[in-house]
């Protein structure tokens, strides 16, 4: 059956509402719209379709012809298999309106599966199984949780930490509590815990630099399938980019704060534990895990924490991956960008040849009032 690919970003708010009427804000609208255009650079099969209706077709085609892209625009076909971003009853409710051919009480256990899954608990729970496994110290396990006095007693044992929503994506519901006052963090506790039940606390960390394992579930089992590199607006948690490279230059990257063999085997072990815990019997494709190099408090050599975040669902790393793996020229490295800039001017300056960018910058979504999605590569070969 030909699949059908949504760009709905917007999945992981979703899935914290309880609400089942979610409707989502202007803003993740207009980012939702944006980028509907995107799948066209990971869908990989023939007959693979996207959902962009209001993207020009004429664009969707210089692209699939300038990088040889199997996909195309959604031509009203009711029998195809959903192929969305996230999976959430908010997603299957757009498929439904498309007029594809979905009975939502089919999918009612399986997407509350995926929601209890994707609730950030997971990551803690994969922390602590990891804790037995790994050759080296791992950093305090999150704690939930579920009344503002837990939070306090937190706060007191922990100045500098940070707070997480459940369910929330790109570094949004993501709080820095070393950064504001008692009051506004309380505040904020309150609405979290009011709308999604409890929050997650963790002590600050020593960053270095974050990167993701990459993983895909089948029915078969978890297999690792790469790495990807981030990073965050400047003085944010909001996602802005990723490097786009060879999974070797990634590690040799990774390893220049800590040992390769040990971001090996941490991916590896990471992917037996999740299997493990059955979750490729719930959920199947793509999905991240976020892990992070940091410097111990004691001053000691730099460590992973190995569970920042699980991404089940389509994430921007596997873009990247894929990216990489498809359109770039050997021995280039990109920058894959987000970024929100209504005043920029929308243009391509990219050489491409042999379906490979070569260098320059192509526009990897059509023209927006707001919002740009972009690949950079530089015009020499370099290291990143």
């Amino acid at each position: 059956m030909r699949r059908l690919f949504l760009f709905n970003p917007e999945n992981d708010i979703a899935l914290g509402q309880t609400d089942c009427n979610y409707t989502p804000t202007r803003a993740v609208r207009d980012f939702h719209d944006a980028g509907a255009a995107l799948p066209l650079w990971y869908a990989d099969t023939d007959g693979d379709m996207i959902y962009a209706p209001h993207a020009s077709p004429e664009w969707i085609e210089n692209r699939r012809q300038l990088f040889s892209l199997p996909a195309a625009l959604y031509d009203s076909e009711p029998h195809v298999r959903p192929a969305p971003w996230g999976f959430s009853m908010h997603a299957l409710r757009q498929y439904i309106k498309m007029g594809v051919a979905i009975d939502p009480t089919k999918w009612d256990d399986k997407i509350r599966k995926m929601r209890d899954l994707s609730h950030r608990r997971t990551a803690a729970i994969l922390m602590e199984k990891l804790r037995s496994r790994l050759a080296y110290r791992l950093p305090s396990t999150p704690i939930e949780a579920r009344n503002i006095s837990d939070l306090e007693r937190f706060a007191t044992a922990h100045p500098h930490f940070f707070m997480k929503a459940p369910w929330s994506s790109s570094g949004r519901g993501v709080v820095d509590c070393s950064a504001i006052p008692r009051k506004q963090i309380l505040r904020q506790a309150e609405g979290i815990i009011r709308h999604q039940g409890s929050v997650m606390l963790e002590p600050a960390l020593d960053k270095v630099v974050d990167f993701a394992s990459l993983y895909h579930a089948s029915y078969d089992g978890i297999r690792h399938i790469g790495y990807s590199m981030f990073f965050n607006s400047h003085g944010t948690t909001a996602y802005s980019g990723n490097h786009v490279a060879s999974d070797d230059e990634l590690l040799a990257c990774i390893g220049r704060h800590i040992d390769e063999q040990c971001v090996v085997s941490t991916a590896a072990e990471t992917a037996s534990v999740l299997a493990r815990t059955g979750i490729h019997h719930h959920y199947n494709g793509y999905f991240g895990v976020d892990m992070m190099v940091y410097r111990p408090s004691d001053g000691s050599e730099p460590l992973i924490n190995p569970a920042v975040e699980i991404n089940l669902r389509m994430t921007m790393g596997i873009v990247a991956h894929k990216l990489y793996k498809r359109i770039m020229s050997e021995g280039r490295h990109g920058i894959l960008s987000v970024r929100y800039a209504p005043n920029e001017v929308y243009a391509d300056n990219f050489i491409a040849d042999g379906f490979r960018l070569c260098a320059g910058t192509l526009n990897l979504i059509p023209p927006h009032p707001g919002f740009r999605m972009t690949l950079a590569v530089e015009q020499q070969p370099t290291s990143l």
